[in-house]
């Protein structure tokens, strides 16, 4: 005989007042916790030059990264490796020392085995409900990204992008050189 299993959904009031809550990695997606593996070096390497190339380029506005969390709705909090927060954005505001309520105007995940799917499934539809305007998703291994855009609150596919190219983002309002952002770097061996 096989038990009934019924997974309870909480809200993001609930999720943030538990005491695993400062559990690193864990998010709540639509209503569920779900814990994700640690980040390996080649997905912190891409965090630090995505950082690096954007607080070089984007001299307005709040630039964060994970383990910062944003509340986008009652049963959507995510921790985003990186997002940004236009200047005139009124709709994204400091909740608490750890937390962001509402949408940043540029989300940015970097996807991972245990992350890829979540990423490129409901926190698309995630960040797509609750108006992100632009949207990154990074393959650290082979060097590309997929850049969407709001547009009549739908997401739509600007391009995929990869060395060599360069494309024009619309909610930066700047011009970004992949290369800027995928260095290859000799790895350092101690000993």
């Amino acid at each position: 005989m096989v038990a009934d299993v019924q997974t309870r959904r909480i809200s993001a009031d609930e999720f943030a007042t538990m005491p695993d809550f400062d559990a690193p990695y864990a998010e709540l997606i639509e209503g569920e916790i779900v814990l994700a593996g640690g980040a390996s070096d080649s997905h912190q390497g891409k965090s630090l030059d995505l950082v690096r190339f954007l607080s070089a380029n984007v001299q307005q506005g709040t630039l964060r990264f994970a383990p910062l969390s944003v509340r986008l709705d009652e049963i959507n909090l995510f921790e985003p490796d990186i997002f940004w927060i236009a200047p005139d954005n009124t709709r994204c505001a400091l909740l608490d020392e750890r937390t962001w309520s509402g949408a940043p105007d540029l989300v940015i995940e970097i996807l991972s085995p245990s992350t890829a799917r979540r990423d490129r499934d409901q926190k698309y539809r995630a960040y797509e409900s609750a108006d992100v305007r632009e949207y990154w998703m990074v393959e650290p291994d082979a060097d590309f990204l997929e850049v969407y855009l709001l547009e009549d609150g739908k997401f739509h596919r600007l391009g995929v992008y990869g060395f060599g190219e360069t494309f024009e983002s619309p909610v930066l309002g700047i011009a970004v050189p992949v290369d800027s952002l995928f260095r290859r770097e000799e790895s350092v061996k101690t000993g």
